[in-house]
């Protein structure tokens, strides 16, 4: 069995709604200007639902595709991890301790 965070598991909903919000914002400068009435965007919206949908749907089939991927291939990346979280913590950008990450210590 396999079990994902909320993060990845809920993430169709969130992905949903970032893509909705940047039609519309797309769209308004047309509704403003009187290129496109309300209703002509609110008609376009529906007839996009199922373009959405689909990439949506490509959306979370690559993150957990993803996700299985990187863990496959765990301690191979390990040193590129670790060389990460050591270039964000010189920058100021990562703290282990509070992010609950190993220590290179615990890594080793």
């Amino acid at each position: 069995m396999r079990l994902n965070t909320d993060a990845i598991d809920n993430s169709a909903g969130v992905n949903t709604s970032d893509i909705e919000v940047n039609i519309k914002i797309a769209l308004t400068p047309a509704v403003h200007d009187g290129r496109l009435t309300r209703d002509a965007r609110n008609v376009l919206l529906v007839e996009m639902t199922e373009d959405v949908a689909a990439l949506v749907l490509r959306n979370n089939d690559l993150q957990t595709l993803a996700l299985s991927l990187a863990e496959r291939r765990g301690l191979e990346f390990l040193g590129f991890q670790q060389r990460l979280m050591q270039t964000l913590e010189r920058r100021g950008l990562l703290d282990r301790t509070i992010e609950l990450l190993p220590d290179d210590t615990e890594l080793a």
